[in-house]
């Protein structure tokens, strides 16, 4: 990839620059998420910390790239230039794409403020990203204060990694992230129109005394069947959006997961073959 290249491709997936105001509304993610027949954000990523570099991990399918996507949203309705906001998406890449990537992007971004990357499933490069990102951590003074996320569907990957940037992450507090599939709660909030009141707090495995058991087995006992009925869906439909989506829509549940897990699966294929 060469640098003129880059920076093409950067000004054209990175709307807001041009566009402030506009472009979450014609944005394919946030227009998919918004068309949805429900409303789901799982906020993992609503608590950026300046300085920080933060690693999201999730399978594929999960919804990483809309919650990116958020963030960014929410970064500019708080008053963060939207110059100083870049995302790229690096599956399939090679590490020294990566390099020019962010090259090319430092210099269409302005000098001396606060920036933040988004860089998208960064596990799909297999030839040394961490050490890519580490040395512009060591050796870049304006990448170092910079706020970085990571995202990647590879465990493994992202786990290995994480040694490679420790003493890295600018001193933030749960830089490690992690979206998985919607849960059963949410779950049954937004496909039953009967479910229960949202005033049941969560509560920790080392919270889950008997008498904590008992207390809330009382209080939700009045939605008993629904919760069944719930649960026996939530098994076969699951919890990635698209398969939800597709239940709500449709109430179709093999056709739902069939098509979730079939999305996931490929996309782990033609990971492992790059």
């Amino acid at each position: 990839m060469k640098r003129g290249e880059a920076q093409q491709s950067l000004s054209a997936t990175n709307r807001w620059w041009r566009d402030p105001e506009g472009w979450p509304a014609g944005d394919p993610d946030l227009r998919d998420a918004d068309s949805a027949p429900f409303s789901y954000k799982a906020g993992v990523l609503r608590d950026l910390t300046p300085s920080g570099l933060y690693v999201l991990r999730g399978p594929r399918r999960v919804g990483k790239t809309v919650e990116v996507k958020l963030a960014i949203r929410d970064l500019i309705a708080g008053g963060v230039h939207p110059r100083q906001i870049v995302h790229m998406s690096v599956d399939g890449r090679r590490s020294r794409d990566l390099g020019t990537l962010i090259d090319a992007a430092g210099s269409l971004m302005p000098e001396g403020v606060p920036r933040f990357w988004f860089i998208d499933e960064i596990t799909g490069i297999t030839d040394g990203w961490p050490e890519r990102i580490k040395w512009l951590r060591d050796n870049d003074v304006d990448f170092r204060a910079d706020t970085v996320v990571l995202t990647g569907s590879s465990a493994a990957d992202l786990t290995a990694a994480t040694k490679a940037l420790a003493g890295r992450r600018g001193g933030v507090v749960n830089s490690d992230r992690c979206l998985l599939p919607i849960g059963f709660r949410s779950f049954l909030h937004l496909t039953s129109k009967v479910a229960p009141s949202g005033d049941i707090e969560r509560s920790g495995i080392d919270e889950l005394t008997p008498a904590r058991l008992g207390e809330v087995g009382h209080r939700l006992a009045p939605w008993l069947d629904a919760m069944i009925r719930g649960w026996e869906t939530y098994l076969r439909v699951g919890g990635f959006p698209s398969a939800v989506t597709n239940y709500v829509a449709s109430r179709d549940d093999a056709a739902a997961l069939s098509t979730s897990l079939l999305d996931v699966i490929h996309g782990d294929a033609f990971q492992r073959a790059h």
